[in-house]
């Protein structure tokens, strides 16, 4: 079986955010991305989106097109390793920001082994030797929306069942996000008791842990 790469196309996405994302070195106005796919003379399309930084989003496409494309047409896909070997070259600019290389790779890496699955049949968590078909994943929050109050937040990531969050702090005063929390610490003690002790549907079982939970759907500086 082969998998001959005839064409990589690449398609740059930019989106504008409602409002402006901060951290604590960096903001962002827009989401990006690069769709990249990779066209095969037996008919299959390996497609992956890659990146997400705004400022450096065109050059990692160029980079795409001019360094790493023009060496792999003709290649076989199944070869990755060789695939690999054929774009390293493109990380060799020591004076060029490592990013833009690293990320332009792993977008023509995504997306050949998106066609490799294709052409097998089989998802990649299997060609790869996984065991399951689903992993835990992670969210970032605390960027302190004015319409979602923190504890809504993190009551939304625990019944999504998120792995783990990587949360921000500092948009408002040290003594608010002390406050919030001691709250978060202290409503999983509430959650545990209305477990324990109640049958569901009954409103006065553990009437106290169950007012301190629907606090939570309120901005703690209000209450």
């Amino acid at each position: 079986m082969r998998l001959t790469i005839r064409q990589i196309e690449t398609i740059p996405i930019r989106v504008p955010l409602p409002r402006v994302y901060r951290g604590s070195y960096y903001q962002m106005t827009h989401r990006s991305t690069i769709v990249t796919r990779i066209h095969m003379d037996e008919g299959i399309m390996g497609e992956v989106f890659t990146g997400d930084e705004d400022h450096i989003n065109s050059r990692i496409e160029r980079v795409i097109q001019d360094e790493i494309a023009p060496r792999l047409i003709g290649e076989d896909a199944f070869a990755v390793e060789r695939c690999w070997e054929l774009a390293r070259p493109a990380t060799f600019n020591i004076l060029r920001d490592r990013r833009i290389a690293l990320v332009a790779c792993a977008a023509v890496d995504g997306a050949l082994c998106n066609a490799i699955g294709k052409a097998l049949g089989q998802p990649l968590w299997q060609v790869w030797g996984g065991y399951r078909n689903t992993i835990g994943v992670i969210w970032t929050g605390g960027y302190y929306t004015a319409d979602v109050p923190i504890e809504v937040e993190m009551t939304a990531a625990r019944e999504a069942g998120i792995a783990g969050m990587k949360f921000k702090v500092g948009g408002r005063s040290p003594e608010e996000d002390a406050r919030q929390i001691k709250r978060w610490k202290a409503i999983r003690r509430h959650v545990a008791q209305v477990r324990q002790h109640c049958e569901p549907g009954d409103p006065m079982c553990r009437p106290r842990q169950r007012q301190a939970l629907l606090h939570w759907a309120y901005d703690s500086r209000m209450i």
